[in-house]
């Protein structure tokens, strides 16, 4: 009789490290290797490696809006009084058509009587007959000129869809001449008489399209068309003015993201984000943009400390809202805020003060970015990180048999096997949280939400076993 021996196979280990945890990257997530990037992260930020809240909201209790009127835009005023002491005001733009204006420190917006709006106006600060004024442009045409008291109407200026200072001139494009690119008399924004010395318009003919916002940068101005760029140089005499395009693109670009971010320009199309720096173009969002609905007309940029700040629309599953975007421009690195709902935002440097100032629908109230307490209107953060499913380049079943991480505060881990969900809620620690969950499966994601002011994430590792 013959006895063999059996012999016994050993299972194969696999350790997988989450060090450092990536941000949003829907390109390399699914891949083999990938597995440290999310595919869907809301109000985490992970600039660090580890996760941690993001930015929040606070409402601006020292203002005092009127009742039942949804603010719509903000403006910043920067006044100064026949002394010199400054006279800064903030003006927001109502749903009832009224501008309102209140002292910039604080106190109850009241109304500016002799001009109302049939659209959000847009406005910009000039310098007019030795004092500073703000202009703000009418749907239908016309401009008025505000100087703190009272309102001079400008009927004859063209119907204008942006504008910018340049050179002591206000530039404009407008609507009913797509494709022309007026100026006013420099020194004076009443002026808009044809002629040599006074008020005139370059005319764009080529595919790049009806120009949609124009911007001073450098020692150019820029002028952001349907399909492409073209850089204007204008100085003071109008008949030097030259036209050169730069870019053509074939996504539309959305006016109201356009912005001047330092040393370049960030902006939007349907077919993603660009950075510009005046010369040449590139396309910075391919990890993220598959997130974002690129047909949402309303997208609007504001550059703050160091980084743009865009409102877009991110969609997840079947789901999608209205986000904020936290862009670094030399990084590329990406945040998503999500709860905010405002309606504007606008970058605020007055009175010894740097702020990203906003208009929220969710309470008809202006409010603040709040770097710093990591609250969203006096409430915790709900905060997602979530990767991709992966087979971490093992194609065959696997038993996870350890989840490890540092978790600074209460959070909650959530395991998906080959997409059954498995919850863990966990306790704040300095020590390591160590799961054991024996989960079987060929494919596996990992999930984390949490919201307290103290989370801090860091280094998640998984330990899995597999026979071949």
């Amino acid at each position: 009789m013959t006895v063999r021996k059996t012999k016994i196979k050993k299972p194969r280990e696999m350790t997988v490290r989450f060090n450092p945890i990536r941000g949003v990257n829907d390109k390399l997530s699914p891949e083999a290797g990938g597995y440290a990037y999310a595919q869907i992260m809301e109000n985490f930020d992970v600039s660090d490696g580890t996760l941690v809240p993001a930015d929040g909201f606070d409402l601006l209790d020292e203002y005092v809006v009127p009742e039942g009127k949804m603010p719509r835009k903000c403006y910043l005023y920067k006044k100064y009084k026949t002394d010199g002491t400054p006279d800064h005001r903030l003006i927001v733009y109502f749903d009832d058509k009224y501008l309102y204006t209140c002292p910039f420190a604080g106190g109850t917006l009241t109304k500016i009587s002799g001009v109302t709006f049939d659209s959000d106006p847009l406005g910009v600060l000039y310098k007019y007959n030795n004092q500073n004024v703000m202009i703000f442009a009418k749907s239908g045409g016309g401009l008025c000129i505000y100087n703190g008291s009272t309102v001079t109407n400008v009927p004859n200026a063209p119907e204008i869809t942006s504008m910018c200072i340049h050179f002591e001139r206000l530039f404009v494009t407008t609507a009913g001449a797509e494709n022309a690119l007026w100026f006013s008399d420099d020194f004076d924004p009443a002026n808009w008489n044809v002629s040599l010395s006074e008020a005139g318009f370059i005319e764009m003919n080529d595919p790049a399209g009806e120009l949609l916002k124009v911007v001073s940068f450098g020692d150019y101005l820029y002028v952001f068309r349907t399909y492409g760029i073209t850089r204007i140089s204008a100085y003071s005499d109008q008949r030097q003015f030259s036209a050169t395009n730069l870019f053509l693109s074939s996504g539309k670009i959305f006016a109201d993201s356009v912005m001047v971010c330092g040393d370049c320009i960030i902006f939007v199309a349907t077919d993603g984000m660009y950075r510009f720096d005046g010369v040449s173009t590139q396309k910075i969002s391919d990890a993220f943009y598959d997130r974002i609905d690129p047909d949402y007309p309303y997208c609007k940029g504001q550059y703050y400390n160091g980084y743009a700040y865009v409102r877009v629309k991110v969609g997840y599953n079947a789901a999608a809202a209205a986000e904020i975007i936290k862009l670094n421009p030399k990084t590329l690195e990406v945040t998503f805020l999500n709860g905010s709902m405002l309606s504007d935002f606008l970058t605020v440097d007055c009175d010894g003060k740097y702020k990203l100032y906003g208009a929220t629908a969710r309470f008809n109230q202006l409010c603040v970015l709040n770097q710093k307490d990591k609250l969203l209107y006096g409430a915790k953060l709900k905060m997602v990180w979530e990767n991709g499913e992966s087979d971490f380049g093992v194609p065959v079943q696997k038993t996870l048999k350890k989840l490890s991480f540092y978790s600074k505060a209460d959070a909650t881990a959530i395991l998906f096997a080959d997409g059954v969900k498995h919850t863990y809620k966990v306790k704040g620690s300095d020590k390591p949280v160590v799961l054991k969950p024996n989960l079987k499966g060929v494919r596996f994601k990992l999930r984390f939400e949490a919201r307290e002011v103290t989370t801090r994430i860091a280094s998640p590792e998984l330990q899995l076993e597999y026979y071949l």
